[in-house]
């Protein structure tokens, strides 16, 4: 795993990634474009990087469930007490080697996922994968 899921990044962040990165109207327009964006709803939705689900739990009431791949237990857990997250199927994995046997119409990722993966190489594996 990388250096940052090494360092446990969801306690570094446990408190205040959701004060940095708010649930707010901002948040929804950005899930309602990529609803818009999506070819097809029927076809799946795989957010890489999904945190607490600040994407991922508005998208779901667009396109139905999403899947959401992060490396911190800490960040899935609370994911998994939002108010909406049951559209949301957390699964915890590095999104540079995550495989599966689903296919999905969309894959995405937001704000500064990829720049979590400190080098080019990693981010291209990321790349790859989605």
């Amino acid at each position: 795993m990388n250096e940052i899921a090494d360092i446990g990044y969801g306690r570094q962040f446990d408190g205040w990634y959701d004060r940095l990165f708010p649930k707010d109207g901002a948040a929804a327009g950005v899930a309602k474009k990529i609803a818009d964006l999506h070819p097809d709803h029927s076809t799946g939705t795989l957010e890489f990087g999904v945190g607490t689900g600040r994407i991922a739990v508005p998208l779901s009431g667009h396109v139905g469930r999403v899947t959401g791949v992060d490396s911190s237990e800490e960040m899935l857990a609370a994911l998994r007490a939002e108010p909406g997250a049951a559209g949301v199927e957390p699964v915890h994995g590095d999104i540079r080697t995550y495989t599966s046997d689903e296919r999905y119409g969309l894959v995405y990722c937001v704000c500064g996922t990829l720049s979590m993966l400190l080098t080019p190489e990693d981010q291209a594996l990321a790349v790859r994968r989605a």
